[in-house]
This record gives structure tokens, C-alpha cells and sequence, in this order.
């Protein structure tokens, strides 16, 4: 504490040194700096030299990411897996459970590893705790009470998905 007080001593006798009407004991008046906006840059094109070409942009149905990711989770509650996957899963699409790929690298491969979950589990609730979108990435947490294979499964899990040409190309599960 000591060292503030006499870096701040010092700076007040700098200041009164420099001409400053102030006294050491005084305290700055910053009411009376003044205050210059900053200047807004004028474009240095005209509007001659802007193409008048509209920019491509590539428009898809629902290509907003969250709204996507919301229908796949409405798919999974209404037990429409498959049909979801079919519609917002990548051809190139690679699904990791807890880190491993293992047979789940392309759609065929993983569109059969669904088929498998569905052909074995039924689910009777599905309930988001959180969503998260952030550019081409996404992410949900969801508790889900399901049987599979004839035995009770509850749990929370996360799953993150990268997007590519508004379909999930990489999804992980945690």
C-alpha cells in the first residue's frame, strides 16, 4: 500500500510541476477535459465504382443452424430418428461415441448404427437442458429415460454437432 501512496505523490508533484493550477492535495478536474468524438471514416469508393451484382448467397431451406438442430431434437423425441437423420446428416457424416468412431464413419454406416438403436430401444422422454449454437458448431444437453434391449437407460448426456452445407457432419456424444 505504501507504494501506491508514493507513486501517487510523485505523479501529483509531476503534475504540479508541469504548470498545472492544481495543488498536490487537490484532486484532478476531469469535467473540464474536453471531449472529441471520434470521426466516422467517409467511404472512399463512390457508389458508381460498387458492382451492382448481388453477392451469391447460398439460401437453403432452414438454413438457419438452430432451427435444424431443433427439428433433429424434436425428430429424437418423436421417435423419428431415422427420418432426421436422412434429412440433416452429411453423406460424409462421422459420429463419435465418447471419442471412438469405430464403424461410424460415413451415412451408411452410421444410418445402420441408428437403425440398430432404434430397431432396439424405445424412448419415453427425451428432455433438453441446454442448447448451445455457435457458427458451423453446435451442441445440446439432454436427460433421456429409455429402454433398450429390454433394459430401463436414464441418463444426461451432451452432443455436439459441426455443420456442413446445413447438415451435421461431425457429431459427438459424451
Amino acid at each position: 500500500m505504501g507504494h501506491l501512496k508514493r507513486f501517487f505523490s510523485k505523479l501529483g508533484k509531476k503534475v504540479h510541476k508541469k504548470g498545472n493550477s492544481q495543488t498536490e492535495s487537490s484532486s484532478p478536474d476531469f469535467k473540464s477535459a474536453e471531449y472529441s468524438p471520434a470521426t466516422t471514416p467517409t467511404p472512399t469508393t463512390s457508389p458508381a465504382q460498387v458492382s451492382a451484382k448481388p453477392q451469391s448467397t447460398k439460401v437453403t431451406p432452414n438454413s438457419n443452424l438452430r432451427e435444424n438442430l431443433e427439428a433433429i431434437i424434436r425428430g429424437i423425441q418423436e421417435n423419428k430418428i431415422l427420418e432426421v437423420f436422412d434429412k440433416y446428416y452429411h453423406p460424409e457424416i462421422v459420429m463419435y461415441e465418447k471419442g471412438d468412431s469405430t464403424n461410424r464413419v460415413g451415412f451408411e454406416a452410421n444410418r445402420k448404427a441408428e437403425q440398430g438403436f432404434v430397431s432396439n430401444a424405445t424412448i419415453h422422454e427425451a428432455k433438453v437442458l441446454k442448447i448451445i449454437v455457435d457458427g458451423e458448431n453446435t451442441g445440446y444437453e439432454m436427460y433421456m429415460d429409455f429402454t433398450y434391449g429390454g433394459n430401463k437407460v436414464q441418463k444426461t448426456q451432451w452432443a455436439f454437432q459441426q455443420w456442413k452445407d446445413n447438415k451435421v457432419i461431425k457429431e459427438e456424444f459424451f
